[in-house]
């Protein structure tokens, strides 16, 4: 990242990032816990390093094999497929085959038959071991109090808490609460999808040999949108997943420190959905179980909607290439403040 985004000859930019990532909980629940979350963060820094030197197998053959680690990735094919770069969709494609064969290989196919029912129980609304959970008196994964995702939230405001823990804000049968959590999820998503295709969709692509002297504003911003997207779908989004956001957080820095002056307000708002993130969160509160602290159980999605917010305005504050700046190589104007 640092390599990509800042260059090594300004030290504070670096150490700012280092600072993120020295005080980052999410860091260090992925570490305490176990997790594979430093992994697909190095995936997507090749991903993003594949993008800007237009090596297409780098960018397309950690999608595939992530992808078998983690279904988050899989965006990024629909990111490639979008912005019309061929290479990179095939390259997905054959890295998951390839890779995927050569797990059946090692395996057998029974074992990933098995993992197809349990993908089935993973979507909003529902859980791995739901029933399981419920008679040991421990929330469903979907409504998980450490579980950060637009269901979690809208299971705690409007569905009725199978355990009896949680009082959400209105009082409605079981299955009619849950498909309205559903329902609001599903509409939040689309929003989220919509403002994605709006960013990004319409920007005519940079041009295939880029100037190595032009920092890669525009592109990198679009690769931290596609990763938190990737992360506001799922129907998880368990606190240590937000250590995936350094990627749009040295993105956004890059952006800011590249500026002749920093813009207070978006500065303000980058600094504050920084530390919301960062900092630990006693989600298991009593307190957090009713009225206004049901809002505050989900704290940290709103860190990550502040960031999805910030890249979104800025992709939309840089003009498109024009043909001229193809021809030339140059990048655009990275960003204009106003006021």
């Amino acid at each position: 990242l640092v390599h990509l985004l800042f260059g090594w000859r300004n030290p504070w930019p670096i150490a700012a990032l280092i600072l993120i990532a020295a005080t980052s909980w999410p860091l260090r629940r992925t570490l305490t816990a176990g997790q594979l979350n430093c992994l697909l963060l190095l995936f997507y820094c090749i991903i993003l390093w594949g993008l800007l030197k237009r090596r297409y197998w780098a960018a397309g053959l950690p999608v595939g094999l992530g992808t078998l680690v983690k279904l988050m990735p899989a965006l990024f094919g629909l990111y490639f497929l979008l912005k019309r770069r061929w290479a990179a969709v095939v390259w997905s494609a054959a890295g998951f085959a390839v890779f995927l064969g050569i797990s059946v290989a090692m395996f057998g196919w029974s074992v990933h038959a098995e993992y197809v029912p349990l993908m089935r129980q993973m979507g909003y609304g529902s859980s791995v071991w739901e029933d399981l959970l419920i008679q040991s008196n421990i929330p469903p994964f979907y409504r998980d109090p450490f579980n950060q995702s637009f269901n979690s939230l809208f299971h705690h405001l409007v569905a009725p808490d199978p355990i009896g823990q949680v009082k959400p804000w209105f009082y409605l049968e079981p299955q009619v609460g849950k498909r309205a959590a559903n329902v609001l999820t599903i509409a939040s998503v689309l929003t989220c999808f919509a403002l994605a295709v709006w960013a990004i969709g319409f920007r005519r692509n940079p041009p295939e040999t880029p100037n190595p002297g032009a920092p890669p504003f525009v592109e990198s911003l679009e690769i931290a949108l596609i990763v938190v997207l990737s992360l506001l779908v799922p129907s998880l989004l368990w606190d240590h997943y937000l250590i995936l956001l350094l990627i749009p957080q040295s993105a956004l820095l890059a952006l800011y420190w590249s500026a002749d002056r920093l813009p207070p307000l978006r500065t303000a708002l980058f600094i504050v959905a920084g530390t919301v993130i960062a900092i630990p969160v006693a989600f298991q509160r009593p307190d957090y179980r009713e009225g206004l602290g049901l809002l505050r159980m989900s704290v940290k999605l709103y860190g990550l909607l502040l960031i999805y917010g910030l890249l979104v305005y800025e992709l939309r504050s840089i003009k498109p290439v024009s043909v001229a700046n193809e021809a030339q190589c140059k990048a655009p104007d990275p960003v204009r403040f106003r006021g």
